[in-house]
């Protein structure tokens, strides 16, 4: 599974190079990465919700200092294995900053501090490598423009995009938007569940009634799982908007260790660089 976390975060970057800040981010990026562990076999998610992990060891592909690295050591360091709900709405507020820092030290990005009379007035994420922030907008224009199967990891993708509030800023048409919402949003109940294929990677979503292996029905559960805890932190602590991403009404919204307060229009962080609401923009 590429890192979907990622993915969100630089599709999440205006052209101004400011980023989309909102509630729906921060619950999306706790859901994508707890489906990028369950993919790479690192934790399950067991049938009470809860997450175990299975293996301590970093995403094989990837550096020891990336954000999910992090993350699955984080879990293994909890004595009562958290449910996938308590942990996506319990991330640190800092969790899209570091997505951000990270993605600045690997080059993808560069960070440009505005000052006024040496006063800081907001950071700027400029994009350096744009063929990585086009092929993660060619994997989400695959699944945009679906009308069959898709993958585990193409469901959590669309899934953590429609909860980031991200549709509407990335397609301007009525038939891609319906087609990641659908998708973001499924549930086993709306329609059956099958999974082909000889890997979790080719592992689909169909109507007819294949053979499951027992890895594949793993992922697929944790999938549902962590797209459930997305959707169900948005019930709770946010409302999804159309524009520049989910909108909180009223004056905020305190959850978890140190929660996080977002109102008049994105988080409120001493990193900066993020806008909330706003007109559009396409990548």
């Amino acid at each position: 599974m590429y890192a979907i976390g990622e993915d969100v975060v630089l599709l999440a970057i205006k052209r101004n190079g400011r980023a989309v800040a909102s509630v729906g981010v921060h619950f999306a990026l706790g859901g994508a990465e707890l489906a990028q562990l369950a993919e790479a076999g690192r934790i399950e998610i067991d049938d009470s919700g809860h997450i175990i992990v299975l293996d301590r060891n970093d995403v094989g592909d990837l550096p020891g200092d990336a954000p999910v690295n992090a993350t699955l050591r984080a879990l293994g360091r909890e004595e009562v294995p958290p449910t996938a709900r308590e942990w996506v709405s319990g991330r640190p507020v800092t969790l899209a900053v570091t997505y951000l820092e990270y993605l600045a030290a690997s080059g993808v990005l560069r960070v440009e501090d505005r000052k006024v009379l040496g006063i800081s007035r907001g950071r700027r994420w400029i994009v350096v490598d744009t063929a990585r922030v086009a092929e993660a907008k060619s994997r989400l224009d695959v699944i945009a423009t679906s009308t069959g199967e898709v993958t585990a990891e193409q469901a959590a993708f669309a899934g953590s995009i429609c909860v980031a509030g991200l549709t509407w800023r990335l397609y301007k048409g009525a038939a891609e938007r319906a087609r990641i919402e659908e998708i973001g949003t499924w549930d086993e109940s709306d329609r059956p569940l099958d999974l082909s294929g000889p890997s979790t990677q080719d592992a689909a979503l169909s109507t007819d009634n294949s053979p499951i292996s027992a890895p594949q029905t793993a992922v697929w559960s944790a999938i549902r799982s962590t797209l459930d805890a997305t959707h169900h932190a948005m019930d709770q602590y946010g409302h999804p908007g159309h524009d520049g991403g989910s909108h909180h009404s009223g004056g905020g919204s305190h959850h978890g260790g140190g929660g996080f307060h977002h109102g008049g229009g994105g988080f409120h962080h001493s990193g900066g660089g993020f806008d909330g609401g706003g007109g559009g923009g396409h990548h």
